[in-house]
């Protein structure tokens, strides 16, 4: 097996990250990233056995960093909705980034059982930094809170104005 150099990881995913970024994540090819790294094409494939995991690193990192914004967001606010918007600003900055691939997400030849076992995951990281933010507050007054506001303010992240549109009831449920 061959060493595997993290420094030489993170510049394929940064390579791929520019490539998707430029609209070019549908005609990306793991030769590009290679050229674009000053490598041979089975050094990438010594880290990314394919595109599609190649693409997903970069998402992972991605999605690794909105939970963080998530965490800071949850020790910053001065009220539980000011988390849970933060929460949702987080979310929607993730969406907008990954808009190519989150516009499609169902139409992308994913089985509906597939769909949804990646619906929970989401939803089950989500409902961590919500639950952090409701009993930091001393809000969680029924366990299964946390997931249904974990589920709205991924739907609210879904639009510009979603949270607007769903603090009302938000509000109801914190009360």
């Amino acid at each position: 097996m061959p060493k595997l150099i993290p420094e030489l990881q993170e510049r394929f995913i940064a390579a791929a990250r520019k490539r998707i970024f430029d609209g070019e994540s549908g005609k990306m090819t793991i030769r590009q990233i290679a050229a674009d790294c000053g490598t041979a094409t089975g050094t990438v494939y010594n880290y990314f056995p394919s595109k599609q995991v190649l693409i997903a690193a970069v998402i992972q990192e991605d999605w690794d960093q909105c939970i963080q914004q998530m965490d800071v967001h949850i020790e910053t606010a001065r009220t539980a909705m000011e988390g849970l918007q933060g929460i949702c600003a987080a979310l929607r900055t993730f969406t907008i980034r990954h808009s190519l691939f989150w516009d499609h997400y169902g139409a992308s030849g994913i089985t509906r059982g597939k769909l949804t076992t990646y619906h929970h995951q989401v939803i089950n990281q989500i409902d961590s930094p919500v639950r952090a933010l409701l009993e930091r507050f001393d809000l969680l007054f029924d366990p299964y809170l946390s997931t249904v506001i974990a589920e709205i303010l991924l739907h609210a992240a879904r639009s510009d104005n979603g949270f607007s549109r769903v603090e009302p009831t938000l509000n109801k449920l914190l009360s």
